[in-house]
């Protein structure tokens, strides 16, 4: 039986995020839904390396995009406040290997000269709308970064020696006025966990069934429902599972078989999963209290999965609509750290030192 390669998880991360982040403030274009979908990711990166790389704030790096017929390879152009002019050619590569196609890049170089030599009437409507501002930057004293950003890994020689040509070219007439930069899938992977390292989420959580242990350490423990966790891992990725030495591992057997349980048999998800298990500096009580304990809402502050990242980064890679047909619990213990000496770093250390388990038919087990 032919099995397809799984995609790097380095793609997954990134899709999440670009996915949380854009989402209803960039529209993809296509005929059909995956046209649209890769359209949108490919317009997302461009906003996100404007973002990280030419410091634009999320609405100047979304309204950057004159990406549609006619940008002449260029699809966005910002201009930073230092006098740097950013032209951005973009694309989200699915598989996270390989390069954009010679065409695209040859393009690409062409938009830049293009560009540079003030020919803007081959340009589309979209960038002549900004010509002011464009004529504006280009009469001080102003620097042309051009920018191949994609989800690929390589960029081969005959790539290079376009963009190289393009630099030459631009420089010989003013010198140091461009320079080519490419920006591949480890860099956006970098800024991506450079980004998610320096949080320290806090959360609120729904537990149903809900009871609590005071010692050693305070804890809550309960049902939560799975789309509340696939939300919370799609918004905080990485920062989530920051204490977890495993992290999540993308495509796996172990994984597989969580997902085939969260599409086969929902119901049954509570008893096959091992549950996930929170490590937090505090946990608030919030909102009216049920003495009943039916329902609680929680706040989680310097939260941390120490046990079940596979569980969360796996229930993550459903869309949030999927779980409103399928409906799945989990059960959750929160850990309050504060107050409990080493407690937090011996329970780190006793989840991580264990064995991971054999999956056996539905019983989609986490370590």
């Amino acid at each position: 039986m032919a099995t397809t390669s799984p995609r790097p998880l380095e793609v997954q991360q990134i899709q999440a995020y670009l996915k949380v982040e854009f989402t209803d403030l960039i529209e993809g274009l296509g005929k059909l839904d995956q046209d649209k979908e890769r359209n949108f990711l490919s317009k997302a990166l461009a906003a996100f390396f404007l973002m990280s790389q030419a410091g634009a704030s999320k609405a100047d790096a979304v309204a950057a995009s004159i990406d549609g017929g006619q940008d002449h390879g260029v699809d966005s152009v910002y201009i930073g406040a230092t006098g740097i002019i950013w032209l951005v050619q973009s694309m989200y590569i699915h598989g996270g290997v390989g390069e954009p196609i010679l065409g695209d890049a040859s393009k690409f170089q062409n938009g830049v000269l293009d560009f540079a030599a003030g020919r803007f009437e081959r340009f589309n409507a979209a960038l002549k709308q900004r010509k002011a501002a464009i004529d504006a930057a280009m009469n001080g004293d102003y620097k042309i970064k051009f920018a191949l950003v994609y989800t690929g890994t390589s960029l081969d020689e005959d790539r290079r020696t376009l963009f190289a040509d393009a630099t030459k070219s631009i420089n010989t007439v003013h010198p140091d006025r461009a320079q080519f930069v490419r920006f591949g899938l480890s860099d956006f992977h970098d800024v991506l966990m450079a980004r998610r390292a320096e949080q320290e989420p806090e959360v609120e959580i729904e537990l149903q069934n809900f009871g609590l242990v005071d010692a050693p350490a305070r804890a809550f423990y309960g049902v939560m429902r799975v789309r509340e966790l696939a939300e919370l891992y799609q918004r905080h990725d990485h920062a989530l599972v920051r204490a977890n030495i495993r992290r999540y591992r993308g495509s796996s057997e172990v994984n597989a078989e969580i997902t085939r349980t969260l599409t086969e048999a929902p119901g049954g998800f509570l008893y096959f999963n091992n549950g996930i298990t929170l490590l937090c500096q505090r946990i608030t009580p919030i909102g009216s209290m049920d003495p009943h304990r039916a329902r609680g809402r929680f706040r989680l502050t310097g939260v941390s999965i120490i046990n079940g990242a596979q569980t969360a980064g796996t229930v993550a890679q459903q869309p949030l609509a999927h779980y409103d047909t399928h409906q799945a619990y989990v059960l959750v213990t929160c850990i309050q750290e504060s107050g409990a000496a080493d407690f937090g770093d011996r329970v780190t250390e006793y989840r991580n030192s264990q064995n991971a388990v054999k999956v056996q038919d539905f019983i989609a087990l986490d370590d």
